[in-house]
C-alpha cells in the first residue's frame, strides 16, 4: 500500500524483451503510473527488466529491478512522482552486479 493504494509490479514477456509494469489499484479501479508505455519501466527496451521491488519510505515510493544488459545484469530505482513513475532520466548506465 502507498498512498492508500495498492500498488503492483510485473514483468511481461514482449516479443524478445521482458518489459516491466506498475499499476496502481485505488478501490475502484486500476491506473498505469509507469506511464502506460509499451516499454514499461525498462532503461532498454530491448532488455528483459526482472526481479522487481517497491519500497516505501512512508512518503515516497520507490521500485527497484535489474535488466540484463551486454551480459552482465544492471540495478535501477526510480521514484514514484505523484501518479507516475519519473521516467525523464532513461539513462543506459545502471550498477553492476
Amino acid at each position: 500500500m502507498w498512498n492508500n493504494k495498492l500498488i503492483v509490479a510485473w514483468s511481461e514477456n514482449k516479443d524478445s524483451s521482458i518489459n516491466l509494469h506498475v499499476k496502481a489499484f485505488n478501490g475502484s479501479s486500476w491506473s498505469y503510473i509507469d506511464g502506460n508505455d509499451d516499454n514499461g519501466l525498462n532503461v532498454d527496451a530491448s532488455k528483459w527488466a526482472q526481479n522487481s521491488d517497491l519500497a516505501t519510505d512512508g512518503t515516497s515510493l520507490y521500485i527497484a529491478w535489474h535488466e540484463t544488459s551486454d551480459g552482465q545484469n544492471q540495478i535501477y530505482v526510480k521514484k514514484v512522482r505523484w501518479h507516475l513513475v519519473d521516467t525523464s532520466s532513461r539513462q543506459r548506465a545502471g550498477i553492476r552486479h
